[in-house]
């Protein structure tokens, strides 16, 4: 099973702000790994890797 880890080894839950590539936004859900982020722009969110996010608001 695969850890929802960030790349600072802190944890991603639903409702934290995660920055990825210097877009922000929230986390709408987390599964296996993977989180499903709401960025600028894009109205369904978009199915990242947890590692390549950082978390920046709790």
């Amino acid at each position: 099973m695969a850890a929802n880890l960030d790349m600072h080894d802190k944890l991603v839950r639903r409702g934290l702000t995660v920055c990825w590539y210097g877009f922000r936004g929230p986390v709408l859900r987390v599964r296996m790994g993977r989180c499903l982020v709401r960025l600028p722009g894009d109205t369904y969110g978009k199915w990242l890797p947890c590692t390549s996010v950082q978390v920046v608001a709790t």
